[in-house]
């Protein structure tokens, strides 16, 4: 998925010593604003920007911390275990 790409590659140069996670939260919020800023400056009015989209954009740090500790090993068992 290209976030998740451009979110990785700013995890490794901008936000080094960040979890992949929280660098996660920072770009959502930022792209949400832009959207958002976009959206007024465009548009005249906040459009395809609700509460949805912020809630989501700030709580995927909280859902994505625990879903990593039992799905990465399990997409790693996966995978490597198709390559034998």
């Amino acid at each position: 998925m290209p976030m998740e790409g451009l979110t990785h590659a700013l995890s490794e140069t901008i936000f080094k010593g960040n979890p992949f996670h929280e660098a996660k939260v920072i770009v959502d919020c930022a792209v949400v604003l832009t959207a958002a800023v976009c959206s007024l400056v465009f548009l005249g009015k906040l459009d395809g920007v609700r509460e949805g989209t912020i809630i989501s954009a700030l709580l995927v740090d909280k859902v994505m911390k625990p879903i990593q500790k039992f799905l990465i090993p399990a997409v790693d068992r996966y995978i490597f275990s198709k390559q034998k």
